[in-house]
C-alpha cells in the first residue's frame, strides 16, 4: 500500500515559510485554515507541536513531531483528534507505510444513545490489520483480522455473567470487506459448550461439519491479537508520552495561538470533559445491570445446586427404600419359611414292641401299619 500524496499548506499563524502536511480533502473544504503550534525549520514544520485544521465543516487536530524536511505524516508518533465526529487516533509507525501500532477511541453522543468504542492493534506493510474492539460499557470483545480480501470477525461473549446454555458464547465469521456481508463459513459455540459450523452462499445457511484442521486454523486467526497486544501497548506509550508533554505546554492556562480563538485553541485540553457526565451515568447504569445479571446468575446457580442436591437426596432415598424393601422381603421370606416348618405334622412316636412271635407274660404286643396300630396278647 502506497503512502498518500504529500501535500502542504502554509499555517495562517506563521509569517515565515513553514510547510505543514495536509490532505486533498482538507484543501477542498470551505474556509479551510491551518495552524501550526510549533517551530519551523528549513521552510517546514519542525519538532513537537500541534497541527490544527479548521473549516466550515470540520475541526481536526494532530499532535506530532516533524523532522523539518517534509518527510510526511508517517515518520513519527501522532495523536489525532476529530472534534466533529468525536474520535481520537493514536498511531506509532513500525515500518514502511502503513505499518503501525494503533489505538482509537470513538464516542457516540446523541440524545438517544451514549456509547464509547475503543480499538487497539496493528497494521502491517501490506495493509492487513489485527484489532481488538472493547468498550467500558460492554463485556463483549470483538477481534478483527482483516486482509485485502476477507475480514475475520470473532465475537467473544464469555465475559457475560451467567451460564445460559442457549446463548452464543463465541462466534467466528468471515465477512466481505467491500459489502460487510457474512459469507464463507462460521463457527458458533454455545453456552453449553456445543459447537456448530455454518456454511453461507446458498439460498439459506447450511449446518455442516468442517474439517478439524480447517476449523482450528480459522480460530487461530483470533489468537494473533494476543501476540500483537503486548507490543502494541508498549509502542503506544511513545504517543501517550508525546501527548502528555505537549498538553503540559498547551494547557497551562497561559498558552495562546496567534489568530485562533482561545476556546478553539484550548479545546484539546477539555474535549473529553464534555462527555464525563453522560459517561458516569452510563457506567452507573451498566454496572447496575451487571450487578443484576450477576445476582440472577448466582440465584440460578443456587437453584441448580438445590435441584442437584434434591435429586441426589431423592436418589439416595430411593436407594435406601430399595434396600429397606429388600430387607423387609427377606424378613417376610424367613417368616414364611418358619411358618411352613411349624405347620408340618410331627413324626409319630413308634412304641417299643417285642419281637414278632415272642410271647411274654402280662404283656401286650402291638404292631403299626401306616396310621393303624394293632395290639394282641
Amino acid at each position: 500500500m502506497s503512502e498518500p500524496e504529500r501535500l502542504f499548506v502554509q499555517p495562517v499563524n506563521k509569517s515565515e515559510p513553514c510547510k505543514l502536511p495536509t490532505t486533498k480533502d482538507q484543501l477542498e473544504r470551505s474556509n479551510f485554515k491551518a495552524f501550526w503550534d510549533g517551530q519551523c525549520k528549513n521552510g517546514h514544520a519542525f519538532g513537537l507541536g500541534r497541527d490544527i485544521a479548521i473549516s466550515d465543516t470540520h475541526h481536526q487536530e494532530e499532535i506530532t513531531v516533524h523532522d523539518g524536511n517534509g518527510t510526511g505524516l508517517s515518520s513519527g508518533p501522532s495523536v489525532n483528534y476529530d472534534f466533529v465526529n468525536n474520535r481520537s487516533l493514536y498511531r506509532v509507525p513500525t515500518g514502511k507505510y502503513p505499518a503501525a501500532t494503533v489505538y482509537s477511541e470513538h464516542v457516540f453522543d446523541n440524545p438517544s444513545r451514549f456509547f464509547i468504542m475503543e480499538a487497539i492493534g496493528a497494521v502491517d506493510e501490506s495493509g492487513a490489520s489485527v484489532l481488538m474492539q472493547t468498550s467500558p460499557l460492554l463485556v463483549q470483545r470483538i477481534i478483527l483480522n482483516q486482509t485485502s480480501h476477507v475480514l475475520y470477525r470473532f465475537t467473544d461473549n464469555t465475559g457475560f455473567p451467567g451460564k445460559d446454555t442457549s446463548t452464543v458464547s463465541y462466534s467466528a465469521e468471515m465477512i466481505d470487506p467491500a459489502t460487510g456481508a457474512t459469507g464463507g463459513v462460521a463457527v458458533i459455540r454455545y453456552g453449553s459448550g456445543h459447537v456448530r459450523h455454518v456454511k453461507f452462499g446458498g439460498s439459506a445457511p447450511e449446518w455442516v461439519v468442517l474439517p478439524v484442521d480447517y476449523a482450528n486454523s480459522f480460530l487461530q486467526k483470533a489468537n494473533a491479537i494476543y501476540t500483537v497486544l503486548p507490543v502494541a501497548k508498549a509502542n503506544l506509550e511513545r504517543a501517550r508520552q508525546m501527548e502528555r508533554e505537549y498538553l503540559y505546554l498547551a494547557c497551562n492556562g497561559k498558552h495562546t495561538i496567534a489568530g485562533l480563538d482561545p476556546a478553539k485553541a484550548t479545546k484539546i485540553c477539555t474535549w473529553r470533559d464534555q462527555f464525563q457526565p453522560r459517561l458516569n451515568s452510563a457506567l452507573a447504569a451498566f454496572n447496575q445491570q451487571l450487578d443484576q445479571l450477576r445476582l440472577n446468575a448466582q440465584v440460578a446457580a443456587q437453584q441448580q445446586l438445590a435441584q442437584q442436591q434434591a435429586q441426589q437426596q431423592y436418589n439416595q432415598q430411593q436407594a435406601q427404600s430399595f434396600v429397606n424393601a429388600l430387607a423387609d422381603l427377606g424378613q417376610q421370606v424367613r417368616a414364611a419359611g418358619q411358618q411352613s416348618l411349624n405347620s408340618v405334622t410331627p413324626a409319630t412316636v413308634v412304641p417299643n414292641v417285642a419281637p414278632f412271635g415272642a410271647k411274654s407274660e402280662n404283656k401286650v404286643l402291638c404292631m403299626q401299619s401306616g396310621s393303624f396300630v394293632t395290639c394282641r396278647d
